[in-house]
């Protein structure tokens, strides 16, 4: 992203949202409605961000779950392993979601805000899951490292193919450094907000994301009501 478009994106006109009201989020799922995998993956992630990987320790999943902590590796074989499945899962929604899209929206600027749009709210929506990833993620053996490093490059890869096609004049180097920033930015407006899940706040973060790939905002009927 240039200089040009860095001070669009810092002096952006953007929504109100002092009077928003928090949506609920997606509640985790409690071990008595879920299969105990399921369950096991929602409440690390749970503890991971509540109390950092290193500080949660296999009996404390165990008990959030319900289970004696030999029951976890009936599942898996160790907190590493549960690390990588819950990024795999998250990577490979990611990436179903993305093929949904680019599948379905024939206009690929209208794609590319979908495909942003539906970042941000799963952002908002679970956001432990960027937050651990973002502070955790080097305790995953190498092997799964550059295996969700694939997974992760692929995703990246689909919006990079997108921004080109909505911006020509970047080449794919400059698009992929734009992606990058974009969902750091994501990142970082979630954690300085405190993730407060309401319409007006996801749409600021839209609006920021909009004018780091698309240098412009979007069309739009209206920003959403408060």
């Amino acid at each position: 992203m240039d200089v040009l478009h860095r001070h669009e994106v810092l002096a952006a006109d953007l929504a109100d949202v002092t009077d928003s009201v928090a949506e609920p989020r997606s509640p985790l799922a409690r071990p008595i409605e879920t299969p105990k995998y399921e369950a096991l993956l929602n409440e690390s992630m749970r503890l991971f961000n509540l109390k950092g990987y290193r500080d949660t320790s296999m009996e404390d999943i165990a008990m959030a779950v319900g289970m004696p902590a030999s029951g976890i590796y009936r599942y898996f074989s160790g907190k590493s392993d549960i690390l990588a499945a819950a990024f795999r899962r998250a990577a490979d929604r990611l990436s179903g979601e993305l093929s949904v899209i680019v599948g379905t929206v024939p206009d690929r600027e209208a794609a590319l805000t979908a495909v942003i749009d539906a970042y941000v709210t799963r952002s908002f929506d679970r956001p432990e899951l960027d937050y651990v990833y973002y502070t955790e993620r080097l305790n995953m053996t190498p092997g799964d490292q550059k295996i969700l490093r694939s997974l992760q490059r692929a995703n990246v890869e689909s919006w990079v193919d997108l921004v080109v096609s909505v911006r020509p004049d970047w080449t794919p180097g400059q698009a992929r450094f734009a992606v990058h920033a974009a969902m750091s930015l994501v990142i970082d407006l979630g954690r300085l907000m405190q993730y407060e899940n309401s319409a007006p706040t996801r749409a600021v973060v839209e609006r920021l994301v909009d004018l780091t790939l698309l240098g412009r905002y979007r069309l739009r009927a209206a920003l959403p009501a408060k």
